[in-house]
């Protein structure tokens, strides 16, 4: 196959045409089937544009990430939210050969990628296990906390984990053991139909609150002269995972600087220079989001003044395509908490 001009910046051929696009396969898929005349509204035509928009996207991000693996996962996490949904899996399956025909011919890459999880799809698991597993040192405390915020009791959900905490427990067990746990069963809950967006957005805000309270075991070490500064990518929801990794930093004594999601590029990097920072983690939870991640990654690396900054990146992306961070351009990457702060200190020299 020929290499058209889109073939090195599909990503911004999606970008530029989704609309289009998404009305062109939703057009040939109609034609395709006149049965979903009957089946979808004029609202259940457009979620279902709306979705192809999704599966455009998550295709883009990983042929411009060189990730086949991210496509894949994403099709089992549509598999798993579809099953829950008891929509049809011939229907998805049929949208997949639909993007084919319409996009394949911009990208010998998307198109081998679809061609890979056309064959796999069948293969893919429909359900996942709990996250709270028995090899948790903390399953009973994770049970009880989830259980209790599900209940919309955050005051209870305080109360176990202060208890867990005037035993002496370590913090970090419970940032790794209850907390994170606690979030990733909640989304599998949720892509299960078990819990709704409502309730999954509840237990985050209680577990970022509950957080906020046990900042005294957190901001009370000495110091080790550094500074970290922690950011999540464009309009990403789920910042909690690098609130967690900026705490952890901060238990290892550096000084930390969590701004979160939505900050300018340009303020980022204002902030490394007033602050003389050595390292920043940027945080990425959605496949599709990976390109903003380059882009602040290549901002920094054009600027003079950032020239000695170690870049660390962590996120699902990253667990799923684990040489990921070395081809967009970061220093270092981190599974988790811990090991981020263990790259780091190696990257410093500490």
């Amino acid at each position: 196959m020929d290499t058209s001009p889109a073939e090195n910046n599909f990503r911004d051929y999606i970008d530029e045409n989704e609309l289009s696009l998404s009305d062109q396969i939703i057009t040939l898929l109609w034609k395709d089937h006149p049965e979903y005349e009957q089946i979808f509204d004029e609202k259940g035509r457009r979620k279902c544009a709306q979705d192809i928009r999704y599966h455009l996207k998550y295709l883009a991000d990983a042929v411009d990430a060189e990730a086949p693996a991210l496509f894949l996962r994403y099709l089992e996490w549509v598999k798993t939210l579809f099953a829950s949904l008891h929509i049809p899996q011939d229907s998805f399956l049929e949208s997949l050969k639909v993007i084919k025909k319409v996009v394949g011919e911009q990208s010998s890459t998307a198109l081998k990628y679809l061609d890979e999880g056309l064959k796999a799809y069948p293969h893919l698991p429909d359900r996942h296990d709990s996250f709270i597993t028995p090899e948790n040192p903390l399953s009973g405390v994770a049970e009880n906390y989830i259980q209790a915020l599900l209940n919309r009791d955050r005051e209870g959900a305080m109360k176990i984990i202060m208890q867990e905490m005037e035993t002496g427990r370590d913090i970090r067990e419970m940032y790794e053991h209850v907390f994170q746990v606690s979030q990733r069963e909640i989304g599998r809950l949720w892509q299960c139909g078990s819990v709704s967006v409502a309730q999954e957005h509840y237990c985050t805000g209680a577990t970022q609150l509950i957080m906020s309270r046990l900042y005294p075991y957190v901001f009370n070490h000495e110091k080790n002269g550094l500074t970290f500064i922690g950011t999540s990518v464009g309009d990403e929801l789920h910042e909690l995972g690098i609130r967690m990794v900026s705490d952890f930093f901060e238990l290892d004594g550096w000084d930390t600087i969590f701004l979160g999601a939505n900050t300018p590029t340009k303020d980022i990097l204002r902030t490394i220079i007033d602050e003389q920072a050595k390292v920043i983690g940027v945080s990425v939870t959605i496949a599709y989001h990976l390109h903003k991640a380059r882009e602040i990654i290549e901002a920094i690396s054009g600027t003079p003044e950032l020239k000695g900054v170690k870049i660390l990146v962590g996120g699902y992306p990253f667990n799923e395509d684990r040489e990921l961070w070395r081809r967009i351009g970061a220093h270092g990457y981190g599974a988790d908490a811990r090991e981020a702060v263990r790259t780091a200190r190696r990257l410093t020299g500490i």
